[in-house]
This record gives C-alpha cells, sequence and structure tokens, in this order.
C-alpha cells in the first residue's frame, strides 16, 4: 500500500512540478522578459523542477506514510522549490506566498492532528513555529544585511512544520539552515561566482534544511 502511494505521489508531484516555473514567474511580483514569463524557452528546467517535486514527494510520503499529516508536508515541498527557485531568481520570497502558505499548513496540520487523534504536536507545532520567527526576528534586527523580513515569516510557517514532527526535527532544521547557507556561500566563493559582498539569498538554505531535517529525522 505505501510503495502505491509512494509512486502515486512522485508521478503526482511531477505532474504539478511541470507548471512551477510558470507559477514562479507569474507570483514573483517582480517584472520579467518575455521569456521568462511564458518558460517555453526553457523546457530542460520545467522538467528539472518537475522531477524534484516528484522525487520530494515520493520522498516525503515514503517517511511519513499513511497519515493525515501526509499533505501538509506534501505542500511544503511544492512550496519549498516554488519559493527557493523565486528567491534565487529574484532575491525575494513574496508575502503572498509566505502568508498563504502559513495558514495552509496550520489548517493541513490541525486536520492532520484532528485525523492521527493526536493533538500534542499541533500545540509543539504552534509553539515551535512562534520561536523560529522569535528566532529570526531578533537575528534580522540584529543585523539586517543578513536576515531578511521574509526569512523572518518563512521561518515561522517552517518552525511549525518542523516542530508538529519533534523537537528535534526542529533543531535540526533550524541549525542546518545555516551550516547549508554557509556551505553554499563557501562553494560559491570558491567557484568564483560570488565575492564577500554578494547577497546570497537564505530561504533556500532554510528550506532545503527543513525537508532535510523531515527526510531523516523524526522523535
Amino acid at each position: 500500500m505505501l510503495i502505491a502511494l509512494t509512486v502515486a505521489m512522485t508521478i503526482g508531484g511531477i505532474g504539478v512540478g511541470l507548471g512551477l516555473n510558470a507559477v514562479a514567474t507569474r507570483l514573483s511580483g517582480t517584472p520579467v522578459t518575455t521569456d521568462e514569463r511564458s518558460g517555453l524557452p526553457q523546457p530542460g528546467r520545467r522538467l528539472w523542477l518537475a522531477l524534484t517535486v516528484g522525487a520530494l514527494f515520493g520522498a516525503v510520503t515514503a517517511r511519513i506514510g499513511l497519515s493525515w499529516a501526509l499533505p501538509a508536508y506534501l505542500y511544503f515541498c511544492y512550496m519549498a522549490v516554488l519559493l527557493a527557485v523565486i528567491d534565487l531568481r529574484y532575491q525575494r520570497l513574496p508575502n503572498a506566498i509566505v502568508g498563504w502558505s502559513a495558514i495552509a499548513s496550520l489548517v493541513l496540520l490541525s486536520g492532520g492532528a484532528l485525523g492521527d487523534g493526536t493533538l500534542p504536536p499541533l500545540r509543539r507545532a504552534f509553539v515551535g513555529g512562534a520561536a523560529l520567527f522569535l528566532l529570526f526576528l531578533i537575528m534580522a534586527l540584529v543585523s539586517p544585511a543578513g536576515i531578511g523580513m521574509g526569512d523572518v515569516k518563512l521561518a515561522g510557517v517552517i518552525g511549525a512544520l518542523l516542530a508538529y514532527r519533534g523537537v528535534r526535527t526542529l533543531v535540526y532544521g533550524a541549525f542546518g539552515s545555516f551550516v547549508l547557507g554557509a556551505v553554499i556561500a563557501l562553494v560559491l566563493l570558491a567557484i568564483h561566482r560570488a565575492d564577500r559582498r554578494t547577497l546570497v539569498p537564505f530561504g533556500p538554505s532554510m528550506l532545503g534544511a527543513a525537508i532535510v531535517a523531515v527526510l531523516l529525522d523524526s522523535d
């Protein structure tokens, strides 16, 4: 049953991922060229994004299994790829996407908790989301050049989703975002794609570390 569900979710992820490039362009809130708006001249990019979403859907389904909370993490996988693409391309995390993602995540997690008959994870999600939001807010106030308000808002969403899985998952995801961000910055410096003054978007590191934490750890 789980194998069949995993295969189905993988195929479904590829299907919804085929339109992700166009969605990212449309929801970025940034003026773009005709080529960027259509996405049609870049079929390879669309295919890779679709395969990425499909792979994440399959991996998360295999990890979480038959759970009412699964839709929340499938949504998160799609949102993560979407926001990563926008942040890398335009260096922004649109309020519309992050805001709706916060609402959708809490609704889906609430449905998951009620469906699975376990409310403690939901309470932990609210606390974890608030804690990670406050942590990033403090860092943004101390160092606004390193952490933007888009990162702060996204931290609240990520914190809720990670904390629902467990405190350890939350800690790993939060700490991992800084490790991954540092690794990416060092790689870009090494290959001369950035210098010490280059602002590297932090959103993809946060999202990537969160997904890894969900896949590799659970209390």
